[in-house]
């Protein structure tokens, strides 16, 4: 069943908010579902991670192993699952919006 892509990118925003998070560790949060939390499947959640790229929202990045650190790359999505992700300025502007919102 195919989610309003608002809903996914609400999730996204909010699970990016005081972390990286990969492709995995956010299809993670479906291991054990909660009552009345919407299941995103992976195209769907790269499809709103693209979007989110796209506004400006949320940085990709690759993880380098040799230093420890995350370092800010071009997003290809058929790469999806080597990168990490992680709100930008206007991704927190985001985050701000929609808690007021609730």
């Amino acid at each position: 069943m195919q989610n309003d892509q608002s809903e996914v990118i609400r999730f996204i925003v909010r699970a990016l908010a005081d972390d990286y998070e990969s492709i995995e560790t956010l299809l993670g949060y479906y291991k054990e579902p909660q009552p009345g939390m919407p299941s995103f499947s992976k195209a769907e959640i790269i499809q709103a991670l693209t979007a989110l790229i796209t506004r400006g929202a949320v940085q990709p990045y690759l993880h380098s192993e040799s230093d420890q650190r995350f370092v800010p790359a071009k997003f290809l999505p058929e790469s999806a699952e080597s990168y990490w992700f992680n709100l930008t300025a206007k991704g927190k502007e985001l985050l701000s919006q929609l808690m007021e919102e609730d």
